[in-house]
């Protein structure tokens, strides 16, 4: 009979911790499992030194500097371009689409219309998907040991709501403000 329920969500939790140790103590948290230590008893262990080894990597600069100069910055970035591009693109998608007939084919302009258009948005979404790689080869290289944090933290950042307008200013068309009275 295998093992309850319970002690394999331990080992599994375990196992998925321990992969954020290098391999050296990764072994070493393995022979402490094969010990006959309990389940619990391990997957403390293991997270006690996982979270020992990130507080020691988070005492250098390099973590924070990427966090604060390359994380948040370039999420906020790639968030703004992703929904101003995804609106652009959707309004021109919707157009043609919901309203497609096989007469678009044979009117020259429109043709030629939907070719500039697919290019434009293949390219869009080209330049968003290298950029987010490009970011993320960036937090990798400069924070190799910190990077798992700054991964979780730059979609949970990334898909933020832009903040809003201040109370005095009202978007009318677009970008360009309109300032209400302040009386």
């Amino acid at each position: 009979m295998g093992k309850p329920p319970h002690h394999r969500v331990t080992e599994w939790i375990a196992g998925k911790a321990a992969l954020l140790l290098d391999p050296a103590e990764r072994e070493v948290v393995c022979d402490l499992a094969e010990s006959g230590a309990s389940d619990a008893r391990v997957l403390v262990e293991i997270l006690g030194l996982v979270a020992r080894r990130q507080a020691a990597c988070w005492s250098e600069w390099r973590p924070w500097g990427t966090l604060f100069l390359v994380v948040l910055p370039l999420g906020l970035i790639l968030s703004l371009m992703s929904r101003l591009w995804a609106d652009g693109t959707s309004v021109t998608a919707w157009m043609y689409a919901g309203h497609w007939d096989e007469s678009f084919l044979h009117d020259p302009g429109l043709r030629a219309d939907i070719v500039r258009v697919t290019a434009v948005t293949i390219r869009l979404y080209f330049l968003l998907v290298f950029f987010a790689w490009t970011t993320g080869f960036a937090i990798g290289s400069w924070s190799r040991r910190t990077a798992w944090v700054n991964v979780a933290v730059f979609p949970y950042w990334s898909l933020q709501e832009p903040p809003t307008a201040p109370p005095c200013c009202e978007t009318t068309h677009g970008f360009f403000p309109r300032l209400l009275p302040l009386w």
